[in-house]
């Protein structure tokens, strides 16, 4: 069925009003669009060494917390289990990672093996290479106001919508 073309363009007008331009003003947008950036930077420096950035940063975290349950690891790292598993499967195949059950079968603690130490050591160059040039583009007081407005963002931002405060 085909609408009248006034009503088209007054569907239209309601859209334009309703729905905002992402570069207009959308948190969300901005955020994914420079963690984009970044995450770029660091993978394209951390390509040659066969691990991902977001590999990078598990093996990174267990070599200074040392091994932890998945909800830890997850929780961690603010990444769900689902995709935590899914990034740590390929770890596991290059036994980087492996598994070892707890006395309730149902946890399982995640460790750093001694071929994900030598992953890890391996490629620091390449991130180290990275963080520094973020580092240099944004300079001292742009990195620093970067990372304290993330690390304070993310503090006060709930997990869920519905930890939301009921007032919003």
């Amino acid at each position: 069925m085909n609408l009248p073309a006034q009503k088209i363009r007054d569907q239209n007008a309601l859209l334009d009003k309703e729905i905002l331009n992402p570069a207009d003003g959308c948190t969300c947008f901005r955020v994914r669009r420079l963690a984009r950036r970044v995450t770029k930077i660091y993978e394209e420096s951390l390509a040659p060494t066969g691990i991902s950035v977001t590999q990078y940063t598990i093996l990174s975290m267990l070599r200074h917390v040392g091994p932890m349950s998945m909800s830890e690891l997850s929780h961690r790292l603010g990444m769900d289990r689902t995709t935590l598993t899914r990034t740590l499967r390929p770890l596991e195949s290059m036994g980087h990672v492996f598994n070892t059950q707890e006395a309730d079968r149902r946890q399982r603690r995640i460790t750093l093996s001694e071929e994900g130490r030598v992953a890890l050591r391996t490629a620091a160059p390449a991130w180290k290479r990275a963080q520094e040039s973020v580092y240099v583009i944004l300079g001292d007081v742009g990195t620093m106001s970067l990372n304290e407005t993330l690390d304070s963002a993310y503090a006060q931002l709930p997990d869920t919508i519905q930890q939301m405060p009921a007032a919003l």
